[in-house]
C-alpha cells in the first residue's frame, strides 16, 4: 500500500490549487482493487461516491459491492480496509489515524490459532510446532502497522496462550533454552516462556506497534542508483524467507538443527559460505563441519550454509565428479581454499 508524502513544494502547488480552482480536494488509498477516498465533507464524500460509481460502470462495466462500498464518516464510525479498522480520533489540536485489527479478523486469527494448537496436541512434532510459531510470526508482521495493535494482540493471546498452558499441562514446561530466532523476534519480553519438547512457542500477546514507513522513491530498477537499492534491500533475508524456513523444517533433524538452520541463513545473509552468491531459501544446504559420525554435532558453530553444489564438491570422492564440479563452477584460490579446508574436515584429501 503506497502512500504519499507531501514536500514542500507539493504542499505550495496544493495551496495554490486550493485559492484558485473549484477542483474538490481528496486522497486516494488503493490496494489491488480495494480502494479508499478521504473527503473534507459530506457533500463532496456524496458527488466522489456517485462519480466513481458511474465511471466504473461507464468505462469498465463494474459494478460496485453494495455491502462494501458506503459513505463513512471516520470522527463517528470506524471504517474497515485490508483486514484493519481506521477511525480519527482527537489528539491535541488535531485529529490522528487510530487504527486497529477489525473484530472479524480478530476472530479468524483465533480459530485458525486454534486449529493449529489441536495438531500440535495431536503430534507434537517440530514440523506442527514450527506451523504454528510461523503464524504467529506472520500474523504479527502483517497487524504490527496497526497503532492499538497490541490490545487487539493481547486479546488473541490471552485465548491462545490459555489455551496452551491449561489444555497442556501434561507435555508443557516452563524450562528451556529460547532459539535464536526467539530471542532476536522477541527481545524484552520477559513473561513465563513455554517449551514443547524443548521447542519454545511464540508468544502471540507479544506483538508491539510498528510505524509504517512510506516506499522511498530512490528504491527502483529504471536507474542504477535504484536497481543498487534494491540489491542491497535483498541482501538480507527477508519475512517471506524466515517464515518459509520456519515452515519447512528438514525432517529426521534435531529442533536444535533446524533453528541454527534458520539462523546461519539469517547471519550469512542468505550467501553461501563459499561463493559468496546469493542462495535461493529453497536450494541450499546447511553443512555439518565435522559430521556426526565424527563426533560433530548441531550446534550453531558446527553448521554453514552453501549451495548444492558446493557440498557436493566437499563430499565427493571420486575425481571426474570432482572435476566436473570444479569446471562448472570455476572457483578462485580462495574459494579453493575454503573448500578444502571443509574437506579435510569430513575426511577427505585436498582437491
Amino acid at each position: 500500500m503506497k502512500r504519499h508524502t507531501p514536500t514542500k513544494n507539493n504542499n505550495d502547488k496544493i495551496k495554490l490549487i486550493r485559492k484558485g480552482s473549484k477542483l474538490k480536494e481528496c486522497y486516494i488509498i488503493r490496494y489491488a482493487d480495494d480502494l479508499k477516498i478521504m473527503c473534507r465533507t459530506r457533500d463532496e464524500a456524496e458527488r466522489m461516491f456517485m462519480s466513481v460509481k458511474l465511471w466504473l460502470k461507464e468505462r469498465l462495466n463494474l459494478e460496485i459491492s453494495p455491502e462494501k462500498s458506503k459513505i463513512t464518516n471516520l470522527r463517528k464510525k470506524p471504517s474497515e480496509f485490508l483486514g484493519f479498522s481506521i477511525k480519527a480520533v482527537v489528539k491535541g489540536i488535531k485529529r490522528v489515524a487510530n487504527s486497529r485489527i477489525k473484530p472479524t479478523a480478530v476472530m479468524k486469527i483465533i480459530a485458525k490459532g486454534k486449529e493449529l494448537i489441536k495438531k500440535i496436541q495431536k503430534n507434537p512434532t517440530t514440523k506442527n510446532i514450527s506451523l504454528y510459531n510461523s503464524y504467529v510470526l506472520g500474523t504479527q508482521n502483517y497487524y504490527r502497522i496497526a497503532t492499538h495493535c497490541n490490545l487487539d494482540f493481547s486479546k488473541i493471546g490471552y485465548c491462545l496462550d490459555r489455551i496452551i498452558k491449561i489444555r497442556w499441562k501434561s507435555f508443557t514446561t516452563n524450562k528451556g533454552s529460547p532459539s535464536k530466532i526467539y530471542l532476536e523476534k522477541y527481545k524484552g519480553y520477559d513473561r513465563q516462556k513455554t517449551y514443547i519438547n524443548s521447542s519454545i512457542i511464540f508468544p502471540m500477546s507479544a506483538c508491539k506497534t510498528k510505524n509504517a514507513m512510506c516506499f522511498s522513491k530512490k528504491v527502483n530498477k529504471f536507474t542504477p542508483k535504484g536497481r543498487k537499492l534494491i540489491h542491497k534491500q535483498i541482501e538480507s533475508i527477508s519475512d517471506f524467507e524466515f517464515i518459509y524456513l520456519t515452515k519447512n523444517p528438514v525432517t529426521k533433524r534435531s529442533i536444535e538443527y533446524n533453528d541454527n538452520r534458520i539462523s546461519l541463513f539469517s547471519a550469512q545473509s542468505g550467501k553461501c559460505g563459499v561463493l559468496g552468491e546469493r542462495l535461493e531459501v529453497n536450494d541450499f544446504h546447511c553443512h555439518h563441519i565435522i559430521p556426526i559420525n565424527a563426533g560433530g554435532d548441531d550446534k550453531y558453530s558446527n553448521l554453514v550454509i552453501i549451495s548444492p553444489e558446493i557440498h557436493r564438491v566437499i563430499h565427493a570422492t571420486k575425481a571426474d565428479t570432482i572435476h566436473q564440479i570444479l569446471a562448472k563452477l570455476e572457483l578462485s584460490k580462495k574459494q579453493i581454499a575454503k573448500v578444502n579446508k571443509f574437506r579435510v574436515k569430513v575426511g577427505n584429501i585436498v582437491i
